[in-house]
């Protein structure tokens, strides 16, 4: 694998997610700063971004290039809010998907070197009640590293009972108090095999992982992603959690209904470890940053140069010619 070519691509792949939605004509308006690169490469990528706009059929983009210790380029295309015209800018915030697992990856890490556990440690030994409950007793215990690497033998999605408790996030008031992940993995995961012989890409698991990381640190998952990862990394954009500021600048989703742009109602994910973070791309460059040079940004340090290493090692593959998966990362070569 080609290291730098591999970091590079990534963290063009991660920033280029943030997209607003669907929609597109003509030339949307844009903002790009050229921060390194030469004149014509900057043209080159702002053409590029405003084509994959016009294929994709997205209002609006927001696109970081990160190299190095460095925000070589960013671009802002398209609206945030077609309704009210308000245009993408450096202070647009998006929900990060999961790409928030990586950030609840890195503190599950960050208590690893504290020796606070094993990664082939079984996860309810550090949980509060039986997290994982298998009805096949032939199978071993789920682990830390089954979580990481998607091994688990947990599917997708919780049980029935459990999704009916988390509608009422989705649908009520903003003002409404997710429930506490105490509370909502109360039923436990139930693995439906045996850890460790199949992928089966779990949403759910890294909701679990965050409940243990609550039960490791004895600090409340949001005000752990403050505290030891946002606030050093110089976030400040950035939480698992809604502030005035992300509600006032996120920006709008869309959707084609008969030909028309109709805006996604905006809904809070309650299980903010898996999917829960808004950011920017001025803050998620500087966790690119971060992750492109051992962990370190300035004088902050979230992760040992070993322990991210050992993330971006590959620990599981299904097959030679697929994309491998480390601790959470997924890795594949890029042109060789």
């Amino acid at each position: 694998m080609k290291t730098n070519c591999f970091h590079f691509l990534i963290s063009v792949a991660i920033l280029g997610i943030l997209a607003a939605g669907f929609r597109a004509e003509s030339a949307p308006p844009s903002t790009v700063n050229n921060f390194s690169l030469s004149a014509e490469l900057s043209k080159k990528l702002e053409a590029y971004a405003q084509e994959g706009m016009k294929k994709w059929h997205a209002p609006g983009l927001a696109i970081g290039i990160v190299k190095g210790d460095q925000l070589v380029w960013s671009g802002y295309f398209g609206y945030a809010d077609l309704k009210n015209q308000e245009l993408i800018s450096e202070n647009s915030v998006f929900e990060t998907a999961s790409v928030s697992k990586t950030f609840t990856a890195i503190g599950i890490m960050q208590e690893y070197e504290q020796g606070k556990f094993q990664l082939d440690a079984p996860v309810n030994q550090f949980a509060p009640y039986a997290l994982y409950r298998s009805g096949k007793k032939s199978c071993r215990q789920v682990t830390f590293l089954d979580i990481l690497t998607h091994t688990s033998g947990a599917g997708e999605l919780m049980s029935w009972r459990q999704i009916a408790f988390l509608l009422p996030t989705l649908l009520v008031p903003d003002n409404f108090e997710r429930p506490s992940l105490k509370a909502l993995f109360i039923d436990g995961i139930r693995p439906e095999i045996c850890p460790g012989t199949k992928f089966a890409y779990c949403n759910f698991c890294f909701g679990g992982l965050g409940l243990i990381l609550e039960q490791l640190s004895g600090e409340t998952f949001n005000n752990y992603m403050d505290e030891h990862i946002l606030k050093p990394l110089g976030m400040t954009h950035s939480h698992f959690y809604e502030t005035d500021d992300i509600i006032k600048n996120l920006a709008t989703g869309y959707t084609q209904v008969l030909g028309k742009y109709e805006p996604i109602p905006f809904m809070r994910y309650p299980v903010t470890p898996m999917c829960g973070l808004y950011s920017t791309v001025p803050d998620m460059s500087r966790y690119l940053i971060a992750l492109l040079n051992n962990g370190r940004l300035g004088q902050a340090q979230i992760l040992k140069s070993e322990t991210l290493s050992m993330m971006f090692t590959p620990h599981y593959s299904v097959d030679t010619r697929l994309e491998k998966i480390g601790l959470c990362f997924f890795i594949q070569d890029f042109y060789g």
